[in-house]
């Protein structure tokens, strides 16, 4: 799904399928894209949405806001760390799970991978 994203720069187009995750910074968010991590040094560039404006934008089959601060894209999941209630990304970043969403986490990782079975 392209979507077209209004940053501190201009606008840019970016398909959904190649945001790793989303990162609340004040009123703006960090979008870390899998195409800037092995085109250019930086690996994330500042949209002017706020998380919950990315959140309602985005298919909500494939991301999830599992922190205030977080909105992840299942498809570069790599692991569940219980022991820190964290998700681990494909980028080997550490996103830490909300203390009252560590249950509802595991429902939805569950239920991602299930639509492939």
């Amino acid at each position: 799904m392209k979507l077209l994203i209004h940053s501190l720069k201009g606008a840019r187009a970016v398909d959904s399928e190649d945001i790793i995750y989303c990162e609340a910074d004040g009123n703006n968010s960090n979008i870390y894209l899998y195409s800037l991590i092995t085109n250019e040094q930086r690996k994330y560039f500042v949209s002017t949405k706020n998380l919950k404006e990315l959140d309602n934008l985005l298919p909500p089959i494939d991301f999830y806001r599992c922190h205030k601060c977080y909105l992840i894209n299942f498809k570069y999941f790599q692991e569940f760390e219980v022991s820190t209630s964290s998700i681990i990304m494909s980028n080997e970043t550490k996103i830490k799970i909300a203390k009252g969403k560590k249950i509802e986490s595991k429902k939805h990782i569950l239920e991602y991978f299930n639509k492939f079975s």
